[in-house]
């Protein structure tokens, strides 16, 4: 496939016309899907519609559900086979969706003073979901709580311990919660940031029963620009956060951390050409299957970087131009990992090699920021 550089907003936002710069599956490849349809993400169709989409791991039995404006990332709740996709912030909708098409999808907003953030996670019974808020008028963030027997109707809400809440994850436990604070005040009508000097970026954790803060873990003072965004949890509940620099970019922090409850967090030490190369933004973290790999995508510098979640270790990049999107694939070290150019790719990586375990295929879509991995193995 030709070398791109794109850039994701001006893409997402209409340009789907470069996917005919590149070849696509053709229909006779898009078959219909199986009880194992694996993944879902958000996506700009060929016409410039926004959508989500679900399909297998070669892009086979690719189904999309309109959306009313661009989503971001997907949560599925336990034992069912719906899910739900959340605005990109700062929108205000959320679509439930069958995975399989069987019934219609039902939208719900947050509620009045409030946007999504764009990442949610079910309980472990799948009877409550959990989404990263913004309080308007409390300049705050919430972990916003629905019941979902009762149509996602709101219930009540826990702080997150900080501003620009982001990406969640659930913990071994099924009970606590880690919660990505960007630490950014942004304008709740757009995206820009309100003051950058008052940032405070950190990593919460929070007892889904008890809505309690059991432990906060913020960066040193030097790096209070570096807003955490993004969340992956591997062997030992070990959690791998991806970050943006919002200082000065003649300046190149580390981008990838560790953290374990307890303890301090840890920079990854990424080659010093690659970290240049990131270009100050992590736009997705996902661990595999076995917890031991992890992998953080840079769209604007077309990287993704590998790490060995147990020690931290840099295990080397991938290049792949605006790649963004990334799960667990079914193999252990396997990971998938999709990009604005509608690439599907999966990868295997290890700690001494990293290799392409399947010949790229591209989507007659636009893939944004993220893909989910579901009911693998059902």
């Amino acid at each position: 496939m030709p070398a791109m550089v794109i850039d994701r907003r001006t893409f997402l936002t209409g340009g789907a016309a470069v996917l005919a710069a590149s070849p696509v599956l053709a229909q006779s490849q898009i078959r219909s899907t199986s009880a194992r349809s694996t993944f879902a993400a958000a996506c700009v169709d060929a016409d410039g519609a926004h959508a989500v989409a679900v399909f297998g791991h070669e892009g086979e039995g690719l189904r999309l559900t309109p959306l009313p404006a661009r989503g971001h990332d997907i949560a599925l709740r336990p034992g069912t086979r719906e899910a739900i996709v959340f605005a990109r912030r700062p929108g205000r909708f959320a679509v439930a969706f069958d995975l399989d098409g069987r019934t219609p999808p039902k939208q719900f907003d947050s509620e009045d003073g409030r946007h999504f953030f764009g990442h949610g996670i079910f309980s472990s019974d799948g009877r409550l979901l959990f989404s990263s808020e913004n309080d308007i008028a409390g300049s705050r963030g919430v972990l916003g709580i629905r019941d979902v027997g009762a149509g996602y109707k709101p219930i009540g809400s826990f702080a997150t311990g900080g501003m620009g809440p982001h990406d969640v994850a659930l913990l071994s436990d099924n009970r606590t919660i880690v919660v990505a604070n960007g630490g950014i005040d942004t304008d709740p009508n757009g995206r820009d940031p309100i003051d950058l000097s008052s940032m405070r970026p950190s990593l919460s954790y929070v007892d889904l029963v008890t809505g309690d803060l059991l432990e906060q873990v913020e960066l040193e003072s030097d790096l209070h620009e570096l807003s955490i965004r993004h969340l992956g949890v591997g062997v030992n509940d070990t959690v791998v956060f991806g970050c943006q620099w919002e200082g000065s970019k003649t300046n190149h922090p580390p981008l990838v951390g560790r953290h374990r409850r307890g303890g301090k967090a840890s920079f990854v030490e990424i080659e010093p050409a690659a970290l240049r190369r990131l270009r100050h933004y992590v736009g997705s973290v996902a661990v595999d299957r076995s917890g031991t790999i992890a992998a953080a995508s840079a769209p604007k510098g077309g990287l993704a970087v590998y790490v060995d979640v147990a020690t931290g270790r840099y295990l080397g990049v991938t290049e792949i131009a605006d790649v963004c999107g990334l799960a667990p694939a079914e193999a252990a070290c396997e990971l998938i990992l999709t990009s604005g150019t509608g690439l599907i790719r999966t990868e295997h990586a290890d700690m001494a090699r990293i290799a392409i375990t399947q010949a790229d295929v591209t989507a007659p879509v636009s893939w944004d920021n993220h893909i989910a991995s579901l009911l693998i193995g059902a």
